[in-house]
């Protein structure tokens, strides 16, 4: 009995043993193990969270260095702005020549506007859109005067286009000559602007 005792008590060790070492196992497969699965899965794409952090970056840098340029372009547009004709002050235009002809001691005889004017761009800036009105201006007075009224107009802080002029003759005793100014305006109109 005292043998079947040792034998019972060194195969209780042994049960006890491996117990032990499967609930060893089983914790390692529970714990451990995924772990490990976990942290070679990380290194297995730990380049390629790189790369996409890379790419964010670049793009990052990209939109900023867009961004700088398009306030850079919104600023040059500003600038330009100030040389172009409101619908309101192109249609004041044709007193404001008057006025100008006057200081010259000439008179203005006709001022023909387009009725449809040329969209510069085949697609409108934003909310803004550009258009070239073409003017058709007659003038009456003598050389000196006339010269003086074209140089006012060419230095007006708003631009307009003179693409042709022609003087005739309209009274050879007085010195009084007709001339014709064909010409370009161009009119910026922004939506909020153009709804009011």
């Amino acid at each position: 009995m005292k043998r079947f005792m040792n034998y019972h008590g060194s195969s209780s060790g042994v049960v006890m043993t491996g117990l032990v070492l499967i609930g060893a196992v089983a914790m390692y497969s529970w714990v451990v193990a995924p772990h490990v699965k976990y942290l070679r899965a990380v290194q297995k794409y730990e380049p390629a969270l790189d790369e996409i952090a890379r790419e964010k970056d670049q793009l990052k840098d990209t939109v900023l260095r867009r961004r700088k340029m398009l306030d850079e372009i919104d600023k040059q547009f500003d600038d330009l702005r100030g040389t172009l004709f409101t619908y309101v002050q192109a249609r004041e235009l044709a007193q404001e020549f008057g006025a100008v002809a006057e200081q010259y001691h000439c008179r203005v005889r006709t001022v023909d506007f387009s009725d449809e004017p040329l969209s510069i761009f085949d697609e409108e800036i934003g909310d803004r859109s550009i258009d070239a009105v073409e003017a058709l201006v007659s003038v009456v007075g003598d050389y000196n005067g006339l010269m003086a009224f074209i140089k006012k107009l060419q230095g007006r802080d708003r631009k307009m286009w003179i693409h042709s002029l022609t003087m005739s003759v309209l009274d050879e005793q007085g010195g009084r000559l007709v001339c014709n100014i064909a010409m370009t305006i161009y009119v910026i109109q922004e939506k909020e602007a153009a709804s009011k």
